[in-house]
C-alpha cells in the first residue's frame, strides 16, 4: 500500500501550547505533525480538537507545556481508519478526530474494551468518509472473550440507517486477530456515523483493536 505524503501547510507558533491550525481548503483524510527543535514531538501532544463551526479547514492542536516550532499538516493517501477508545468516541462526538489512522481499545487499566450485555450495545463511534472518497475492503479486528461457553458477536453499524456493515461471531476465549468474512455492505456514499456494537450469549465480549481499511 502507497504512503505518498504532501505538506500543505506550515503554521508556525511561539512560546504556546495551543495552536490554531486553518486550512485554505477543506481535505477529507489530513495528517499532521509537530515539529520543535527542528525534530517531530508528537509526544508533547495532549489533544486535537475540530473547530465545531467548519471542522474540515480548523483545528487546534493543545500541547502538554508552551513550545515554539510549527504544525506541518499533510495529505496522506493511506486509506486506514482507527476506531476510537471508548474513552475517545464521546470527545469524537464533541468534535475531535482520530488523527492516527490505527487505534487500541483499552477501559482504565485493561487493554480492551468489554461488551456485557446479550443486546447489542456501542462501544465506539466514528466518522467514515463515504464511499464516494474511500472503498474499505475489509473489518480486521483483535478479539477475545471471558468463559468458554456460549459466543461473541462484534459487528459494524451506520448510525442512521441502522444497517449492518459487516459482523464477525466466535467462541474462543484466547486472544486472537478475525476478519469479517463477508464483503462490507451498506456503506453510503456520503459522510456517515459508524458504530462499533457488541453482544454476547455467556461470557463477555472484548475488543482489543480493531482496523477498517
Amino acid at each position: 500500500m502507497a504512503q505518498n505524503t504532501t505538506i500543505i501547510k506550515n503554521t508556525k507558533f511561539s512560546n504556546t501550547d495551543t495552536i490554531l491550525v486553518e486550512l485554505d481548503n477543506p481535505i477529507i483524510q489530513p495528517g499532521y505533525q509537530v515539529v520543535v527543535g527542528g525534530a517531530v514531538r508528537q509526544d508533547l501532544v495532549d489533544s486535537v480538537e475540530l473547530d465545531a463551526a467548519d471542522p474540515g479547514k480548523k483545528f487546534t492542536v493543545r500541547l502538554s507545556s508552551p513550545q515554539t516550532g510549527r504544525v506541518q499538516v499533510y495529505e496522506d493517501d493511506r486509506r486506514f481508519f482507527g476506531l476510537p477508545t471508548p474513552r475517545e468516541a464521546l470527545e469524537i462526538q464533541r468534535g475531535r478526530s482520530g488523527w492516527s489512522y490505527t487505534r487500541s481499545f483499552g477501559d482504565s487499566s485493561k487493554d480492551y474494551a468489554e461488551g456485557k450485555y446479550s443486546s447489542w450495545s456501542v462501544l465506539a463511534s466514528f466518522v467514515f468518509p463515504g464511499v464516494g472518497v474511500v472503498s474499505p475492503e475489509k473489518l480486521t479486528a483483535i478479539l477475545s472473550r471471558s468463559g468458554s461457553s456460549g459466543e461473541s458477536k462484534v459487528r459494524l453499524v451506520v448510525l442512521s440507517t441502522r444497517l449492518v456493515v459487516c459482523e464477525i461471531a466466535y467462541n474462543d476465549e484466547d486472544t486472537a486477530i478475525y476478519n469479517a468474512a463477508v464483503t462490507l455492505g451498506n456503506l453510503p456514499a456520503g459522510q456517515t456515523i459508524l458504530e462499533i456494537q457488541a453482544s454476547r450469549s455467556g461470557g463477555k465480549t472484548r475488543i482489543h483493536y480493531a482496523e477498517l481499511k
